[in-house]
């Protein structure tokens, strides 16, 4: 694991955190509110006031890899990108190393966060100790009873994040990916990973992140594609 943070480096301002810092308003909180679904159970509403204001700042800690949930980016964009890439693969006869695009779906990503990686990718991406103080109070502060016959039922308490049903559950899995593709990169500066680049002044492109599912591409030899697994 401290492999995968010392990758992380800190992208978050100090105007960024001081935006954050500030006492949640009025306003915020009715804006908060009138964004639940009127024909749902209420939800978790404090969490949904600081997803709305963590989202303005997702496109400097989150890299142009991501393309799913940041405002200003478009998911279509990197779907063009892979399909682009699988055509050059499809049809690539020539050179004497072949390459390979690997698909990662991790099951049920948004309810398997582990909760103290999540916290230390946090500060290591420049969060202030407050903010991520209340972040992880949101996350892990969450629980559940149960209602039969109209009457309430059990204590249940969460050990993974709240699931993917919660309004901060998509920003923080965000976080959460960067670290990989950070490892990502760095095992591509070390040269320990070659992706793919379909002309010779193209960029080389390693991976391509869709929310919770990754495309990985890299030559396609034992260790390279050994390395893409360790990743």
């Amino acid at each position: 694991m401290n492999e995968v943070l010392d990758a992380v480096e800190p992208c978050v301002t100090t105007a960024m955190n001081e935006s954050l810092l500030l006492p949640y308003t009025p306003k915020e909180v009715a804006i908060a509110l009138k964004q639940m679904h009127q024909y749902k159970s209420p939800g978790p509403d404090a969490s949904k006031s600081i997803a709305n204001r963590i989202k303005p700042f997702l496109n400097s800690p989150i890299p142009p890899s991501q393309s799913a949930f940041v405002p200003g980016r478009l998911i279509i964009d990197n779907v063009l990108i892979a399909y682009e890439l699988n055509h050059f693969l499809a049809h690539k006869h020539w050179g004497k190393v072949g390459h390979v695009s690997l698909k990662l779906d991790v099951s049920k990503a948004y309810d398997t966060l582990d909760w103290f990686f999540l916290e230390s990718v946090l500060s290591r991406i420049g969060f202030h100790h407050k903010v991520v103080s209340l972040i992880m109070l949101c996350v892990k502060s969450v629980t559940y009873s149960f209602l039969f016959n109209g009457a309430q039922f059990g204590y249940m308490k969460l050990g993974r994040s709240p699931g993917q049903e919660d309004p901060l559950s998509p920003y923080l899995y965000l976080f959460y990916a960067e670290a990989f593709s950070k490892l990502i990169c760095r095992m591509q500066d070390a040269g320990k990973l070659q992706g793919i680049a379909v002309f010779r002044q193209a960029p080389r492109i390693t991976h391509l992140l869709f929310a919770d599912d990754t495309l990985i591409f890299c030559q396609a030899t034992r260790r390279l594609v050994f390395v893409s697994k360790m990743c």
